[in-house]
C-alpha cells in the first residue's frame, strides 16, 4: 500500500512540473494531493474507529467544545509574534474590520493590520490564524489561497524567500477606498 502512495506522489509531481511559478505549482501539488490522500485515508477507518469516533464528537458537542481549529489552519505554520498578536476591529489609521467586506479583502485588512504592528508579512496560516483566533471571522488556510490573483492588481505581492504575503502602498490605498461600500 506504501509503495501505491510513493508511485501516486511521483505521479503528482510529475503532473505540475510543467508549472513554473513556485506557488502556482505547490498549489496544484496540494490540491491535487488533497484529491488522492483524503478519499484514502477515510477509507482505512474500520467500523470501530467510526463508532468511536461518532461517541467522540457527541461529547464534545454536548460539552460544547468544538476543536477544529486544525481545519483552518496549522498552529506549527504561524510564528509566535503573530499568535502573541492583540488585534481587534479596529487599528489606527485603518477603517473598522467589519466596513471592509469579505474575502480578499478582509485579507488585505489583515496584512495592512499587520503591517502597522511591525509585522511585515503573513503566510497563509497566519491570515488565517488572525481571521479565526482574533477577529472571529472562520477562515480556512487553502482559500487564502485566493489572494495570489490580487497580485496583478499590485496589491500584495510575496517574499520568495519566505513566501509571505505582504500588502503594497497600492493595496493599502486600494483598502481605504473601499471602507464603508
Amino acid at each position: 500500500m506504501e509503495d501505491n502512495i510513493g508511485d501516486k506522489l511521483a505521479q503528482l509531481e510529475s503532473q505540475v512540473a510543467a508549472i513554473k511559478d513556485t506557488t502556482l505549482r505547490r498549489i496544484a501539488f496540494e490540491k491535487l494531493l488533497d484529491t488522492i490522500v483524503q478519499p484514502t485515508a477515510i477509507s482505512r477507518i474500520s467500523g470501530a474507529q467510526k463508532k468511536q469516533k461518532g461517541s467522540a464528537i457527541k461529547a464534545t458537542k454536548k460539552s460544547g467544545v468544538r476543536n477544529k481549529a486544525s481545519a483552518f489552519y496549522s498552529v506549527n505554520q504561524v510564528r509566535e509574534v503573530v499568535q502573541k498578536l492583540t488585534l481587534t476591529g479596529t487599528v489606527n489609521g485603518l477603517a473598522n474590520f467589519r466596513d471592509i467586506g469579505t474575502g480578499w479583502k478582509s485579507y488585505l485588512w489583515v496584512l495592512a493590520a499587520a503591517k502597522r504592528s511591525k509585522i511585515d508579512g503573513l503566510n497563509n496560516h497566519e491570515i488565517a490564524y488572525i481571521l479565526t483566533k482574533r477577529l472571529y471571522k472562520p477562515t480556512k488556510y487553502s482559500t487564502v489561497n485566493n489572494i495570489h490573483k490580487k497580485v496583478g492588481s499590485g496589491f500584495v505581492c510575496q517574499d520568495p524567500e519566505t513566501q509571505r504575503w505582504m500588502i503594497t502602498p497600492d493595496g493599502e490605498t486600494h483598502l481605504m477606498s473601499v471602507a464603508g461600500k
